[in-house]
């Protein structure tokens, strides 16, 4: 009879308890896939750049400092490839070109992108913005003998 008490005293002990630790855990869930996503978009877009500095480097048409056909080639290749890993409206890519000699003649390109959380508006109300600017430089060299415009 006291075994019996005992256990109808206990009975709403593992609701209680869950009711405590869910929270916890998805917390913990939230936060591993919101790194993951970061982790993917943040090598998505230093793949952006490195892909962009080396058609800078290797494209014959952009030899002087106008990056015009760099831009080209990003509106026309790089972002509808990339479209699927990023907001490409959350996206800047900037191109620079910096003339030297052989050796000091350098395709600088640095992206630039505003990730935003998923639990975007829970952030927000603890205190942040919800959203996280990641950047990137990428630098290649140029491949061929530098000839002015």
């Amino acid at each position: 009879m006291n075994k019996r008490v005992w256990a109808s005293s206990e009975r709403g002990q593992e609701l209680v308890e869950f009711a405590l630790i869910l929270p916890l855990l998805l917390l913990f869930l939230f936060g591993i896939i919101e790194f993951g996503i970061a982790v993917y978009r943040y090598n998505a877009i230093a793949n952006i750049g490195r892909e962009v500095a080396r058609y800078g480097s290797i494209n014959p048409d952009s030899v002087h400092p106008d990056p015009a056909p760099i831009n080209t080639h990003i509106n026309d290749e790089i972002l509808p490839r990339w479209a699927t890993a990023v907001s490409i409206d959350d996206l800047t890519i900037t191109p620079t070109l910096t003339l030297g000699d052989f050796i000091n003649s350098t395709v600088n390109v640095t992206v630039t992108y505003q990730h935003q959380f998923l639990t975007g508006p829970i952030i927000a109300v603890v205190g942040s913005g919800g959203e996280l600017t990641m950047r990137t430089v990428s630098t290649m060299h140029l491949e061929r003998p530098v000839t002015s415009p």
